[in-house]
């Protein structure tokens, strides 16, 4: 069994498909990271009020609703400027700088693996650490 990494840092994920939401989750969870998922931009919204994520995994496109990703990302950056993001697109070449631009650390491309994505994490997970070091 892999060590718990992720005790004590929440995760926020935005994506439309359902199912993949679902998978990340378990995924996280098994990591000992606290998961909350929203299919749609108005409920990462509705979440991030609630509760600040330590990092926020963002699909870019979504289907439903009239925010996408980088709407979303603008929001946290705002309002949650410790909040660390990752951004998710089939399209690298269409919202790669805008992400970046608007303080995304990390953009995957779909169809993305678990293991890019684990990875982004980790990263993410080594610099809130060493953040709370030096702020603890």
């Amino acid at each position: 069994m892999k060590k718990k990494i992720g005790k004590g840092i929440k995760i926020l994920i935005l994506d439309d498909e359902r199912d993949l939401c679902a998978f990340m989750k378990g995924f996280f969870i098994k990591r000992g990271f606290q998961v909350k998922t929203a299919l749609t931009g108005q409920a990462a919204i509705n979440l991030i009020k609630r509760a600040t994520p330590n990092i926020a995994i963002l699909d870019i496109y979504l289907c439903k609703g009239n925010k996408n990703g980088i709407d979303i990302l603008k929001h946290i950056k705002k309002n949650k400027p410790g909040c660390h993001c990752v951004m998710i697109s089939g399209h690298k070449e269409k919202y790669e700088q805008d992400s970046f631009q608007f303080g995304a650390e990390d953009f995957l491309v779909k169809p993305l693996t678990i293991q890019k994505l684990e990875k982004s994490i980790n990263k993410m997970v080594y610099k809130i650490k060493k953040e709370e070091g030096a702020h603890g």
